[in-house]
């Protein structure tokens, strides 16, 4: 999959990745010690300041705890994106970040989670 940063002027793709993992406010690849963006008001990615983050392959998305444990499973959607604080899995709004605490409340539940993994869904 590839991730497109969108700006009100412009439109960055990095990638490929198997899958995303977002600790908090900090959106890392695999293998990737340093976060390749960042929320401060906006996903920041080299210095751009994006408002929209999109990735659309078939995946699915997982909320986790700080020990990796694995929460409610949001399976088999063609899209993740990232609308400012909230993540959607499809068109289905399921998280807000809370920036200060860096924590992703689900929606409805409130249950509280640190991290957000999508992964490619392999045929």
């Amino acid at each position: 999959m590839f991730l497109r940063f969108k700006s009100s002027t412009a439109s960055w793709t990095i990638g490929p990745t198997q899958s995303i993992e977002v600790r908090g406010g900090d959106l890392f690849f695999p293998h990737r010690p340093d976060p390749v963006a960042r929320f401060q008001n906006g996903w920041v990615l080299d210095g751009q300041t994006c408002i929209h983050v999109e990735c659309r392959a078939t995946l699915s998305v997982q909320f986790e705890d700080a020990a990796g444990g694995i929460g409610t499973v949001f399976g088999l959607r063609t899209s993740f994106h990232l609308r400012g604080v909230y993540a959607f899995a499809g068109r289905e709004r399921i998280a807000k970040l809370e920036p200060i605490s860096g924590m992703w409340v689900r929606v409805n539940s409130h249950e509280r989670w640190p991290r957000l993994r999508v992964q490619v869904q392999v045929a």
